[in-house]
């Protein structure tokens, strides 16, 4: 049981960290344009500045789930069911974002 869990732990968090990237392109293509803001006040200085965002969205996020990649090899069964279930949530939340950010585009573009 444990190794197809770890299985499907690996291929969502390779999921979360490709939402977590493109919800930093397409928030700062959003930006970009003029119309919208930052909904996320910690996110504000992050997201001024493309080289930051790119260090912090895209480089920092790849050490963070490679080194949850790499603990989860030392998980037990509990351990990974409590994993999984972070990570479910997690990718349930960048969902949301990720269909708030689809609305944004069709308002940028149709409205």
């Amino acid at each position: 049981m444990g190794e197809a869990v770890r299985l499907s732990l690996r291929r969502k968090l390779y999921l979360l960290y490709m939402m977590n990237v493109s919800d930093w392109i397409c928030t700062a293509v959003l930006l970009r344009s003029g119309r919208f803001s930052e909904a996320n006040p910690l996110a504000v200085g992050v997201m001024n500045s493309l080289s930051l965002g790119f260090l912090i969205k895209v480089m920092l996020s790849a050490a963070v789930i490679w080194l949850v990649y790499r603990l989860i090899e030392r998980l037990d069964d509990s351990g990974l069911a409590t994993a999984d279930s972070a990570v479910s949530f997690t990718l349930v939340i960048y969902s949301s974002i990720h269909i708030v950010h689809a609305v944004n585009f069709l308002i940028l573009f149709f409205g």
